[in-house]
């Protein structure tokens, strides 16, 4: 068993860009409010009298801007580290290698005061992501030099501040007004949010309830996803480049892979109200605390997490990993297991009445994708036990890269304008990973469909004034309706930083590398959706 972490600075962007003044401001206006001697008139004796019961003090103005200085230094040292170890990867130690490799954290303590008293922990391991980043971390705490260390009372002040601006628009209208670009939200729509966050597997129940055809859906799409699977398997087996053993790795691998749809049939189960209930048990709730409910929900999370060591768990859970309400669809590697939420599988993606083309058009294509990203530049590196690690052949390891390498090539050439006419170039290489899996996916997804078809098992009429096409060409017309998008002004900057290539781009790619589309088509060899063999790329 493994526990992974992450340095802060893998969150989130924001919140490890070093503060700028406007920040500046903020916090003290913030930490006045809640802190400072200046309002503390009549009308906050219940504020002062909270204070003291807590043991906090009030602060004069150069206290209050102090403090803050501490936080913007801490935050802009650790900002330094995180791009000082940009490259950084998963190290894994076991608990005693931890507490020498990095023993300014209490790690053994940590987890033996939080995972269950009855749990073996004997075997665990921790991943630790970017090492090099807790390294200078406890360098620059240990320092002599005070110009250079990271004191505990800076540290300490840069976490409470940071507590402070995340947490203040939860707390009144006021605090709200001193933070000006944080949304605007109704009470009603606030609590709807929070029921959906905190509460999403009595939400997610609901959700699925009314506004799926529950277990008739979910059995259907597992049926479609099986079949995907299968065609996925065919290619791999009549890939000719493979050697034997490394094929029969690959086929074990998906042979094993797990795919969850809908919503969680695993414990808890969302069918149940009795799972539900028990899954709850350990969650209190006060109808007239936000902020109280607010903080129990995240300790509460926080040790449902915990519990999860030293205990079997189901590679099609879904705690911590997926919602059915929010729309997703996602291969877990370290699980072997695809998820595609209940949101996910309504129209214009699916709908049981939809002709088999649509379908297999439109969330089939996902599912295709998704079983795909098992076998990308990444995916490809994790065996059939989620377990990281190489179960290729060095030649056919080579050849793999030749073939990824045609995919990276393909879409560097690839650019996409902007609404001033500057053109943006594709980078091959950060997109490589999505681009295998629509590529494999489709591919897999439609021989999927012509055999369901050729079978006789499928619904495939001809939808009013679509005479025109034939159900393969409208297979193809809803798998590029997917990818149909119009970016917002300024958008496309930064689009190309994303691991998904431009919507245009993968649409035109993807067909592009199909031999089955220009067929339907009728598309002259050499033509713009007809490149050349050659020219076309592929794994399988």
């Amino acid at each position: 068993m493994t526990i992974i972490v992450y340095p802060p600075s893998e969150f989130s962007d924001t919140e490890n860009a070093p503060l700028q003044d406007e920040d500046s401001n903020k916090l003290f206006s913030l930490t006045s409010s809640l802190l400072g001697f200046q309002n503390a008139t009549d009308r906050d004796r219940e504020r002062v009298s909270l204070l003291e019961d807590t043991g906090l003090k009030m602060m004069t103005d150069p206290e209050i801007y102090a403090i803050i200085g501490d936080a913007i230094s801490v935050q802009s040292r650790l900002h330094e580290l995180s791009k000082a170890s940009d490259d950084s990867t998963f190290i894994s130690y076991s608990l005693d290698e931890l507490s020498d490799a990095l023993p300014f954290v209490h790690w053994a303590s940590i987890i033996e005061s939080n995972v269950p008293q009855d749990r073996d922990i004997s075997d665990l391991y921790v991943q630790i992501f970017n090492v090099e980043y807790f390294q200078e971390l406890e360098y620059y705490s240990s320092v002599d030099d005070p110009t250079r260390k990271l004191h505990k009372d800076a540290i300490a002040n840069y976490l409470v501040l940071h507590k402070i601006y995340q947490d203040a628009s939860k707390l009144d209208a006021e605090m709200r007004r001193i933070m000006p670009d944080t949304p605007f939200q109704t009470r009603s729509n606030l609590c709807v949010e929070k029921v959906l966050e905190n509460l999403h597997l009595v939400s997610g129940r609901f959700y699925s309830m009314f506004t799926s055809n529950g277990e008739s859906d979910r059995v259907k799409l597992s049926e479609m996803a099986e079949a995907i699977k299968e065609s996925l398997g065919n290619r791999i087996k009549k890939a000719s480049w493979l050697d034997n053993s490394t094929r029969s790795s690959a086929i074990r691998k998906l042979d094993a892979m797990q795919k969850s749809i809908g919503y969680s049939t695993a414990s808890p189960d969302e069918r149940s109200p009795k799972d539900i209930h028990e899954f709850l048990r350990g969650l209190e709730a006060d109808a007239d605390n936000f902020y109280d409910n607010e903080k129990a929900v995240a300790q509460w999370t926080l040790q449902i997490y915990w519990d999860t060591i030293g205990r079997t768990i189901s590679p099609t859970e879904w705690v911590g990993v997926a919602t059915p309400q929010v729309v997703n669809a996602f291969n877990l590697l370290s699980k072997n297991s695809i998820f595609v939420s209940a949101a996910f599988a309504q129209k214009p993606n699916y709908d049981k009445y939809y002709p088999d083309y649509l379908n297999y058009g439109g969330i089939g294509q996902t599912l295709g994708h998704e079983f795909s990203h098992a076998f990308d530049d990444y995916g490809s590196q994790y065996d059939e036990f989620g377990i990281e690690r190489n179960w290729w052949s060095e030649e056919t390891k080579y050849k793999y890269m030749d073939k990824s390498q045609c995919f990276i090539d393909q879409y560097s050439k690839a650019s996409i304008i902007d609404e001033k006419g500057k053109k943006y170039a594709i980078d091959g290489s950060l997109t490589l990973g999505e681009n295998i899996a629509d590529n494999e996916g489709l591919a897999a997804t439609y021989d999927a469909y012509i055999k369901s078809k050729e079978n006789g098992a499928g619904y495939n009429p001809i939808l009013p004034g679509l005479q025109d096409f034939s159900p393969e060409a409208l297979f193809f017309i809803n798998a590029g309706r997917s990818f149909c998008s119009k970016p917002l002004p300024g958008s496309i900057k930064d689009s190309i930083k994303d691991e998904h290539a431009p919507d245009a781009v993968r649409a035109n790619k993807v067909f592009q590398n199909s031999k089955e589309f220009a067929q339907v088509f009728k598309c002259p060899i050499g033509s713009k959706m007809n490149p050349a063999n050659t020219e076309k790329c592929s794994i399988w």
